[in-house]
């Protein structure tokens, strides 16, 4: 990679997960903003701010909302689109400006993550391969990354269950999300609340994804 101290493959986070759907839904749900919003994020929190520009060199900037109204916010910048096969684009915490800040409560964190997104179909199933390199990291970034494996695992294994979740019970009409009335924030169906502290937890993660951890 061109990027200044890369993380090596060894030190990548990568999570595979099967879905019961035709590559193209699972594409969609992934990449049009009306679907995204209903499934990506951990439980608990809504997508209170979502502007999607698809395309090389556009962006995703979004905030997630928590139970007790604290936002986060998160950007992506997409650098190679191959619908519906390959999405690759580079995450990272921001502010509501959409500029890059250092991630909230965890203290050395990789400013930038290459996300890398594989979409393959066999037999009508989808398989996603989501692999995240640290980009320009120090050497304590990497190991903080490093040593967030097993919370990064765990925070995007619930959010593909809403995914699956969504997959299994989309219509035909992706707009039919409900909005709280109180906080114009998107209720995505079948997200549970949990506790404040777990969600912002979780949620650090998702901004990097994560959407999303």
């Amino acid at each position: 990679m061109d990027e200044k101290n890369a993380s090596t493959a060894s030190q990548d986070f990568v999570i595979t997960r099967t879905f019961n759907a035709p590559r193209i839904k699972v594409w969609q749900a992934w990449t049009e903003r009306e679907q995204l919003v209903r499934w990506f994020g951990p439980k608990g929190t809504t997508i209170s701010h979502a502007a999607l520009d698809f395309r090389p060199g556009g962006t995703f900037h979004y905030a997630m909302r928590s139970a007790d109204g604290k936002e986060m916010w998160g950007k992506w910048v997409f650098r190679e689109i191959d619908a519906p096969k390959k999405l690759v684009l580079v995450s990272s915490f921001s502010n509501a400006q959409g500029d890059i800040i250092s991630a909230p409560i965890i203290d050395n964190w990789p400013l930038q993550i290459l996300a890398t997104t594989t979409f393959e179909e066999h037999n009508g199933k989808t398989t996603i391969i989501l692999r995240w390199t640290p980009l320009n990291a120090t050497e304590i970034q990497h190991q903080t990354f490093a040593k967030m494996n097993g919370s990064m695992q765990q925070g995007w294994g619930g959010t593909f269950e809403q995914l699956e979740v969504y997959l299994a019970t989309k219509t035909t009409d992706p707009q039919k999300e409900t909005r709280d009335e109180h906080t114009n924030s998107f209720k995505p169906a079948g997200k549970k609340s949990e506790s404040v502290s777990r969600v912002l937890y979780q949620a650090r993660l998702y901004v990097q994804p994560a959407i999303h951890q």
